[in-house]
């Protein structure tokens, strides 16, 4: 049980580090042309500071605290805008290698009580791709939202035995 508790917690917390990270949500839209970019645009910008605490949302799940991410390089991740085929916005957005998200994680089990606190600490690297459209169903019709993503890892290490196995690292990944 709290091995699986464990890998929730893991899990769950990359996950929001990397929506907190890059602040962008999916969502139901098409691709529609916008005004044309001249070329990719490339920028940089501060490391994002992230909430010191992260509530759980529901019962499994988990809550985070004393959360601290450390871009690696220069301290800055990198961004690009782009117009591409189809006239969609790419956004790239590059966490560099060396980077450290660091946490103290509580399981919460599904009758909604705390597991054992555990820290996590990852090093990695990511690059983040997604697709700008606009949003055609929902409750903000004509709002732009990513119609497509991808993340891929450039750098992922962990001292964490748990999280040291392949198929664990895969599965903290593609969440």
């Amino acid at each position: 049980m709290l091995t699986n508790q464990m890998t929730i917690l893991r899990t769950a917390g990359l996950g929001l580090s990397a929506a907190a990270i890059l602040a962008l949500t999916g969502c139901t839209g098409q691709i529609i042309s916008p005004t044309p970019s001249p070329g990719p645009l490339p920028l940089a910008g501060r490391c994002p500071v992230l909430p010191t605490s992260i509530p759980r949302a529901a019962c499994p799940g988990a809550r985070f605290d004393n959360v601290v991410l450390t871009c690696g390089g220069n301290g800055q991740i990198s961004y690009s805008l782009a117009t591409v085929s189809g006239g969609a916005q790419r956004i790239t957005v590059i966490v560099p290698d060396g980077s450290v998200l660091q946490a103290s994680g509580t399981p919460i089990n599904p009758l909604c009580f705390d597991g054992l606190t555990v820290q996590i600490g990852i090093t990695f690297g990511v690059t983040y791709t997604g697709d700008q459209g606009v949003e055609t169903g929902g409750a903000t019709p004509g709002a732009p939202c990513i119609v497509r993503s991808r993340a891929v890892f450039t750098q992922f290490a962990t001292a964490d035995p748990l999280l040291s196995v392949p198929e664990a690292q895969q599965l903290v990944k593609d969440k």
